[in-house]
């Protein structure tokens, strides 16, 4: 009767650990482009570089229309 309890409980736990192991697989981060596959740490970079030069831009702009 133990060891069926026992078997019992492994068998759920294998079930939530092998449910788990699938969400990760699924939103492991990976996003699939046009030209390949990209990470979302790769992605995160990229966004925050075009933020930073675009930035660059609109203070050249407000430094050129700010002149006499």
């Amino acid at each position: 009767m133990l060891a069926r309890a026992l078997a019992t409980n492994r068998v759920h736990d294998l079930t939530i650990a092998e449910a788990a192991r699938k969400e990760r697989k699924e939103a492991s981060g990976k996003v699939v482009q046009k030209y390949g596959e990209i990470y979302g740490h790769q992605a995160r970079r990229d966004i925050f570089l075009d933020d930073e030069e675009e930035k660059e831009i609109v203070n050249m702009r407000n430094n050129r229309l700010s002149k006499p």
